[in-house]
């Protein structure tokens, strides 16, 4: 039987560039955004969390952060949190 789920929030720390991101949804929400300022890496956190993939459906991508060199940052951890409503239960 299908499941209902809800996002209720997503939290991204250090994720593919994203510094520190928090989304409350409070319902339907809509991501808008001009190009490259991380509407895409929005979408590749929630999947990665979900289905340990991103939205290419591919397992191997790169989470890391990268400096204005495009070299990884080494040394910082890397978050995706999400709360969800699953049947009505929270998750």
């Amino acid at each position: 039987m299908p499941k209902n789920i809800q996002l209720l929030s997503l939290k991204l720390r250090n994720f593919k560039g994203v510094r520190d991101f928090s989304l409350e949804s409070q319902g339907d929400t809509s991501v808008y955004g001009d190009n490259e300022a991380g509407k895409t890496s929005l979408f590749d956190a929630f999947t990665w969390l979900m289905f340990d993939k991103n939205s290419m459906n591919q397992s191997k991508f790169a989470i890391k952060t990268l400096d204005e060199n495009n070299k990884v940052i080494n040394g910082i951890e890397h978050e995706v949190e999400g709360i969800m409503m699953v049947d009505g239960i929270t998750v």
